[in-house]
């Protein structure tokens, strides 16, 4: 019995810091951060998800296990463990994001909005001595806000003294949206240059307080 209750927490567990929910990233990084310990380790210039590689190896072990202790009873077990495994995979981003929309929906406040490096971008250039940012921004809003605050914190310029303005946007209250928005930097800049971001990290603001939300990873 003990056994089998190590192999199904295994496999539980596994699941839980494996499976990617609605944000983009796995939710063993929440799950990890929740309790003080870091969910990324960095070996020279190659960061770890330490959250996925416990994750993968628990569920690697919770199906072994858990087919090995029930195969005399379901032969079939194996192949239905690993089915039911890539369906929850599947499904998790979004039942997760049903789940927080429904808990959030009444909300309001910080809490009440989110935003997603998925397919979140920023293309910026110079112009004029200022640097310019285009980025298309992945907003969450899953209770009755209707406006933010937001700036892009790190579009990869690569200069720490650039810092670009903070922009009100309206968002439509328990939507997803991708929003376009033009950002300038409040200083000159004395270099010329362009390119893309992927995931920029943002920081939100809402009511005086304010969120910095960062690609993990």
């Amino acid at each position: 019995m003990k056994a089998k209750m190590l192999c199904v927490t295994a496999l539980i567990l596994g699941l839980l810091f494996i499976s990617v929910h609605h944000l983009g990233y796995p939710l063993g990084y929440d799950l990890f951060t929740g309790v003080g310990i870091p969910p990324l380790i960095t070996a020279g210039n190659t960061t770890y998800h330490l959250s996925t590689i416990i994750g993968s190896l628990l569920l690697i072990i919770g199906v072994y296990g858990t087919a090995r202790l029930f195969e005399a009873r379901y032969p079939k077990i194996m192949s239905r463990l690993i089915i039911g495994c890539i369906a929850y995979i599947l499904v998790f981003p979004w039942v997760s994001g049903q789940i927080v929309s429904l808990v959030k929906y009444n909300t309001s406040g910080l809490s009440s909005v989110a935003y997603s490096t998925k397919d979140s971008e920023c293309r910026y250039q110079t112009i004029e001595s200022r640097l310019v940012a285009d980025c298309m921004l992945n907003i969450y809003n899953y209770g009755n806000e209707h406006q933010i605050t937001i700036r892009p914190v790190d579009i990869g310029f690569g200069r720490d003294h650039v810092t670009l303005e903070p922009k009100e946007i309206t968002v439509e209250p328990h939507r997803r949206s991708l929003v376009p928005v033009r950002f300038q930097s409040v200083n000159l800049v004395d270099v010329e240059g362009s390119g893309m971001k992927k995931h920029p990290a943002v920081e939100i603001g809402l009511h005086d307080h304010w969120k910095v939300y960062r690609y993990p990873g």
